[in-house]
């Protein structure tokens, strides 16, 4: 735990520095380089997946060749794959499968961040305190899909910029990384009807969006088997994921997730009130952190699915450093938000050592 408090120290710090500096880029760099060294060379198990996946993706990428190109979309995630021919080829270990995987996950976030801070001008201190609390150790277990998001952050500054090329460019990148990214499409949805339809078509529109979303979570395993059946999931992951798969559920609904719920409704009710965020960003803020919840409530089918949430929560958090950083909104509930996220951070990595990160270590670094 302590390894944590450092390290998030630090980047709260240097995020600060960064945000009075005329030269933020230098900051966002330190931020870059100390994550990457640190988390990217720590020992295989700090993270449950880093024991499932990363290194088989590694032994792949040294006897990889272009003319079966075709052939690895069947078995593997070929944006993920030809991360790991780099890996290879830079560094003839299995380490740098976790390295290189690190490195990209920041890199690409950093990417994000600085783009979206200049449409937004939020501050990259409150911004990097939640994606410590929200994202970090997380981030160390479900490798693949976190490239995806981080990918998803660059897509979403260009789609705020009506870009509209480049946000599919990175879209397609990012299913490359995790086919579950196609979720993201969801947000540009939303951000069309911000923009394109009136006001009735518009609450028409979402209201049956979320009770169709609804409806298919609550009918998840009816609809998994047909898909499964169909083709579009592989039978791996029907059986897998299916009604007797060997992935349980888990109600993950606890006193402090409602809270924190409440809270962040409450966050964006005053942000409305007091028009902190333009027509268009107010109604996505409120649609995304909508679907994040609903999404999450697949844990109650398999728990693994709650992952999905985070395609809209890597966002969110985006709009949550706006709202936590404006006086407009009152500070007892700032206060109360970033008490509970701190709460929950210490509940499921600490007690309860969700994603399997604490303890930390690393031979490399001399650390257990």
């Amino acid at each position: 735990m302590l390894f944590y408090i450092v390290i998030f120290i630090f980047v709260i710090a240097i995020a600060l520095i960064a945000d009075f500096s005329e030269k933020p880029q230098i900051g966002l760099f330190a931020i870059g380089v100390v994550l990457t060294v640190t988390l990217g060379l720590r020992d295989y198990g700090v993270g449950t997946d880093t024991l499932i996946y990363p290194e088989e993706y590694f032994r792949q990428a040294e006897v990889f060749s272009w003319l079966d190109i075709v052939d690895y979309f069947e078995e593997y995630d070929v944006g993920y794959l030809l991360l790991g021919v780099i890996s290879f080829i830079i560094w003839d270990d299995p380490q740098s499968m976790l390295f290189f995987t690190e490195a990209f996950i920041i890199g690409v976030t950093l990417i994000g961040v600085y783009r979206l801070k200049q449409i937004f001008d939020y501050p990259y201190v409150v911004y990097f305190l939640l994606y410590c609390l929200l994202f970090l150790n997380p981030s160390l277990n479900y490798m693949r899909q976190n490239c995806s998001v981080s990918i998803l952050l660059i897509g979403f500054s260009y789609m705020l910029e009506n870009k509209w090329g480049k946000y599919f460019i990175f879209q397609a990148i990012a299913f490359l990384f995790h086919s579950s990214s196609v979720l993201f499409l969801i947000v540009p949805f939303f951000y069309f009807l911000s923009l394109r339809v009136s006001d009735i078509v518009r609450y028409v529109l979402t209201i049956a969006f979320f009770l169709g979303v609804i409806i298919a979570v609550i009918s998840f395993y009816d609809y998994l088997q047909v898909l499964s059946e169909l083709g579009a999931v592989s039978e791996t992951y029907g059986e897998r994921y299916g009604e007797t798969g060997k992935y349980s559920s888990e109600n993950l609904y606890g006193v402090s997730y409602i809270a924190y719920v409440i809270l962040n409704y409450l966050l964006i009710f005053y942000s409305y009130k007091n028009e902190v965020f333009s027509r268009e960003n107010q109604y996505l803020i409120l649609c995304l952190y909508t679907a994040s919840v609903i999404f999450f409530y697949t844990s109650t089918f398999v728990v693994f699915l709650s992952r999905l949430a985070i395609y809209f929560d890597y966002v969110v958090a985006i709009y949550l450093a706006i709202m936590l950083f404006s006086k407009q909104i009152p500070i007892y509930i700032r206060a109360a938000l970033v008490t509970v996220q701190l709460y929950m951070w210490v509940r499921l990595y600490v007690i309860a050592g969700s994603s399997e990160t604490i303890p930390y270590t690393s031979e490399i670094l001399g650390i257990s």
